[in-house]
């Protein structure tokens, strides 16, 4: 965050306001990190910043934030981590980091670093995005739990807005949806018989994915690179 590490591995609460009968509101959860002046230590915190209620989906915005900068002498910066949509009362997240102004320039990285579901060891799951002038790149260290052909599993971001692959144009061309991914080979260090992929898609998707072969609950390493769509 801000150039700097930031670990959680608790689960943490945040309290949303109730919604508006008949009105769309967008809340954003921010995390905010504060350093000392005098000692440099940062500490952070989680908290909402409450949307204005809207008739629309679309016209419902995201609330202001301060994102700060850290890199510049200031002592606090904020990113939205999740953002809340209400549908009258009914509350539903989804992942913010897609509309993020700050991350939709031609320079950003995104790291994700989690425990794996199933496995009981110390290391974590790594994604690993960023983007330099029109190339993005993808790293990814996950593992796959399940045990079939074609397991799979969801990067937890999405690649910013403007920021994704193209999309094929499917009025010039006899397009069936699967041209619209992009994949790169992937290995199971531990098993040469798996047959694995990175792919990432115009909606900003990354996936680890199998591709039949024999089935390993096991590590997978994989990178992609791709050349962002003209605007």
């Amino acid at each position: 965050m801000d150039g700097r590490f930031v670990i959680n591995e608790r689960a943490e609460q945040v309290s949303i306001a109730n919604g508006t009968q008949g009105k769309w509101r967008k809340d954003l959860v921010i995390l905010t990190l504060k350093v000392d002046a005098s000692t440099g230590v940062g500490t952070t915190a989680l908290s909402t910043i409450q949307g204005t209620p809207a008739a629309t989906q679309d016209a419902a915005k995201d609330p202001a934030y301060t994102p700060g900068d850290l890199s510049k002498g200031q002592y606090q910066a904020q990113v939205p981590i999740a953002r809340v949509v209400l549908n009258g009362l009914t509350p539903t997240a989804e992942h913010a980091l897609p509309t993020v102004s700050a991350l939709t320039s031609e320079n950003f990285e995104i790291i994700s670093c989690e425990p794996p579901s199933g496995y009981s060891g110390s290391s974590k799951n790594l994604w690993h995005v960023w983007r330099s002038g029109a190339s993005v790149t993808i790293h990814a260290r996950v593992w796959l739990d399940a045990g079939i052909k074609n397991d799979s599993l969801l990067c937890p971001f999405l690649i910013p807005e403007g920021s994704r692959p193209p999309k094929v144009d499917s009025s010039k061309y006899n397009a069936d949806g699967y041209e619209n991914i992009y994949y790169n080979d992937a290995f199971c260090p531990n098993n040469a018989d798996v047959i694995s992929v990175l792919s990432v898609r115009p909606d900003g998707k990354i996936y680890m994915q199998d591709m039949g072969g024999k089935p390993s609950r096991d590590w997978r390493y994989g990178t992609l690179t791709y050349t962002v769509a003209p605007k």
